[in-house]
């Protein structure tokens, strides 16, 4: 277990001093969980960062207002979103202008950037939100699920991603070596 989940676990059942990890563990085991994994009873730590954190421990959660970025900024191939996965947020995101030309999705700095992302997960919520949810935990537990469940359908989508790429590689693998054979045979 990560030092970072066992901040969390700690955090997550209330405890303020170290105790032995089996001590934690046992903590952790009476409490009571719905059927996504989730805490049923919120303790004075138990937040939707921390609750999302118990069960993405490298989820990377951020308050910040990002209504002000203008949309055809989101959408550009180098937009920095890797920022996003950082434990602490620069908010100069959020006055981020392109410098030049908007490179290609095919350009390989652009692609190595984003299988750096892949399986990284990060959670930003607006401040009006972020104070709603501290002020009703009905609704922080409401929202667990769906954010569960778009994250399965994220690494649901990036396997399939993956499998769909290795596949091409392979008959463009096979290709060059009927055609190598082929060329062969003149």
């Amino acid at each position: 277990m990560s030092s970072c989940a066992v901040k969390t676990c700690f955090r997550a059942i209330g405890i303020k001093q170290n105790l032995i990890f089996s001590d934690i563990l046992y903590q952790s085991q009476k409490r009571t969980y719905d059927k996504d994994g989730f805490y049923i009873n919120r303790c004075k730590y138990g937040g939707l960062e921390d609750r999302l954190k118990v069960q993405y421990p490298n989820l990377k959660y951020h308050v910040l207002d990002t209504s002000k970025i203008n949309t055809s900024l989101w959408q550009r191939n180098d937009y920095p979103f890797e920022i996003f996965f950082e434990d602490e947020l620069d908010e100069s995101v959020l006055d981020w202008k392109p410098t030049s030309r908007e490179p290609s999705m095919l350009d390989a700095g652009v692609q190595a950037r984003i299988n750096a992302a892949r399986g990284k997960y990060a959670i930003i919520i607006p401040p009006a939100l972020e104070e709603k949810l501290e002020n009703n935990p009905e609704l922080s537990q409401s929202i667990l699920p769906k954010m569960s469940t778009l994250i399965k359908e994220q690494e649901r989508n990036q396997r399939l991603a993956a499998k769909r790429a290795l596949e091409r590689k392979e008959q463009l693998e096979k290709a060059e070596l009927e055609k190598r054979y082929q060329q062969s045979l003149l």
